[in-house]
């Protein structure tokens, strides 16, 4: 039975937007941004975007989805996060942490956007 019900959910796909499941965690939502909206429409609220959809949104409007951040920057800032988990708070140092992670990879994705207009004919 459990066959049958995992190759019907296959065949539907995500059930907030009907995309493919492949890859996903949960057996009925492609992303956790689908299933925050599916769950926010049935008990009538508008779910707020997390930090990495919206870092995810300006990466896709640059064009710079799959850039990533370099090594350097990735060290600097953990070097950075080391230092604020020795003082703060568990719960403020893990806003923080999340803050940092997606202004990272927004920036990465500026400075890939700024590289490519710097070097196409304009």
């Amino acid at each position: 039975m459990s066959e049958i019900i995992a190759a019907i959910d296959e065949a539907l796909g995500c059930h907030e937007c009907g995309g493919p499941l492949d890859g996903s965690v949960d057996h009925d939502f492609c992303s956790e941004p689908c299933h925050r909206a599916w769950h926010g429409r049935r008990v009538g609220i508008t779910p707020e975007p997390s930090l990495d959809e919206i870092a995810h949104d300006i990466r896709a409007r640059l064009g710079a989805e799959h850039v990533e951040v370099p090594p350097e920057r990735r060290e600097e800032i953990g070097r950075a996060l080391d230092a604020a988990q020795r003082h703060l708070p568990e719960d403020v140092f893990s806003t923080l942490q999340s803050i940092m992670e997606a202004a990272l990879r927004v920036d990465a994705a500026i400075d890939d956007y700024e590289q490519r207009q710097q070097h196409s004919p304009h």
